[in-house]
């Protein structure tokens, strides 16, 4: 009976020392650059995340970036020039992956207005 309970003991102390690690979270890195003529990044950009419903904006790097569990997500990017008089949005499906960049990138055409 000693041992049974020695037994227990050790199994459930090993269960307490090694907690579980948490998931590995993948980025989703979101690009937008200026097209025609001199190509530079474009900041201000508004770009939402419709699975958890956050978002963000586009930094001085033209990049917006997001921390996420793996799994499938759709991005909205808002308000890019690509010719006539009208903004457009764009959603765009990615596959997230643990640990890895993924990276989508558009293009907003400032000679197209």
């Amino acid at each position: 009976m000693r041992i049974l309970l020695l037994f227990v003991i050790a199994v459930l102390y090993l269960q307490c020392s090694n907690p579980p690690t948490p998931p590995k979270l993948g980025t989703i890195a979101v690009s937008v650059s200026s097209v025609g003529g001199i190509t530079f990044p474009v900041s201000g950009i508004k770009v939402d995340l419709l699975q958890t419903g956050e978002t963000k904006t586009t930094d001085s790097t033209g990049i917006a970036a997001f921390e996420v569990n793996p799994g499938t997500y759709t991005i909205r990017v808002h308000d890019l020039q690509g010719g006539g008089p009208f903004l457009h949005t764009v959603d765009s499906t990615i596959q997230v992956m643990a640990g890895q960049v993924d990276t989508l990138k558009y293009f907003d055409c400032f000679i197209c207005v």
